[in-house]
């Protein structure tokens, strides 16, 4: 036996071309038209494939073990200790409380604030800095603020600069702080 078309095919098995394309799809022999050839081998795993009643042996799937996180002693506690508070259903939906909030994270040391040097908008390594994106450098009569880009927008980033401009007014000059100007 040649090879033949699958439109030939279609024809002597009574299905229609896109039938016996999808056929093959399932017993996973790459056919994407109706003028393609195929062999004897092909066409005779498809014929038994249609004679079984179309159904490929089911493969289960292979058991999975899901790795739990691993969640800190005190974040652990702290759920231990946490009451679980049902209000009553509405509409099928119920709504859980936690009677405590787990305790805050320890406060970040201060950012590091650094004399202005020969290059500004360099490089911020956080890790020079506590862990903060951005980094504060002062001059003679300047206050240098450099913003990692992702951190915020030019917009906020110049609030920022106004508030840090306006603490360092208020512990330098204690004098135009007494009549409450506020730098805008």
């Amino acid at each position: 036996m040649e090879n033949i078309r699958v439109s030939e095919l279609a024809k002597e098995l009574g299905l229609t071309s896109k039938e016996v394309i999808e056929k093959f799809a399932q017993i996973s022999i790459n056919v994407k038209s109706h003028s393609n050839t195929v062999n004897p081998m092909q066409v005779s795993k498809l014929k038994d494939f249609i004679a079984g009643g179309s159904k490929l042996p089911s493969k289960k799937p292979k058991a999975f073990v899901v790795k739990k996180s691993k969640i800190k002693k005190e974040e652990q506690k702290a759920e231990e200790k946490a009451e679980k508070v049902e209000t009553p259903k509405k509409s099928g939906v119920q709504i859980v409380r936690k009677a405590e909030r787990p305790a805050e994270p320890e406060k970040k040391e201060e950012p590091v604030i650094k004399k202005e040097g020969k290059y500004p908008c360099r490089y911020i390594n956080p890790k020079d800095n506590h862990d903060y994106l951005f980094q504060v450098m002062y001059g003679e009569n300047t206050i240098h603020l450099d913003i990692f880009h992702a951190l915020t927008d030019g917009n906020y980033g110049m609030k920022f600069l106004k508030e840090i401009v306006y603490q360092y007014l208020e512990i330098a000059h204690e004098e135009l702080m007494q009549k409450n100007i506020r730098v805008e």
